[in-house]
């Protein structure tokens, strides 16, 4: 089986791709929350957001106010929605029990969300304190559940 996504054209004003990443983990009450939001920027010349190709990573905010500064405060929100109830769904829809995803999210040119990707397991590259302490919420509510 395959699965066909629209190409989306995502990318900066100055031309670079992006994708946003928001960085899930369980927290201490066992729920979902979000360890970093996150800017993926390719360069020009590539088709993908790819760091490790000479791309470079930014703030969701920082962002956001440079490339959609008219849209920020609801593009913002409808990620933060998306963050807090995808996560739920995704669980329900394959019934198991994450710990931790990452979320790849497009914009179009007319601002238009779009989601990439989801990945379990996503990489520690970024953020490596709050998902470190994330996690080790989440063991400790673990283990009193274990108890």
């Amino acid at each position: 089986k395959h699965i066909l996504q629209k190409y989306i054209i995502s990318r900066t004003k100055s031309g670079d791709p992006f994708d946003c990443r928001v960085r899930l983990e369980k927290n201490g009450r066992g729920k979902w929350s979000v360890a970093i939001y996150l800017v993926r920027i390719g360069s020009n010349q590539k088709v993908v957001s790819n760091v490790a190709q000479g791309g470079s990573v930014t703030t969701l905010t920082a962002f956001l106010e440079g490339n959609f500064p008219e849209e920020k405060e609801r593009l913002r929100e409808a990620i933060r929605r998306i963050a807090k109830t995808l996560p739920y769904k995704i669980e329900e829809l394959f019934d198991v029990n994450f710990s931790a995803l990452g979320l790849d999210i497009g914009i179009d040119q007319e601002a238009n969300l779009y989601l990439f990707e989801v990945e379990n397991g996503p990489g520690t590259e970024f953020g490596e304190g709050q998902i470190a302490s994330a996690k080790t919420e989440y063991y400790n509510y673990i283990s009193k559940k274990l108890s």
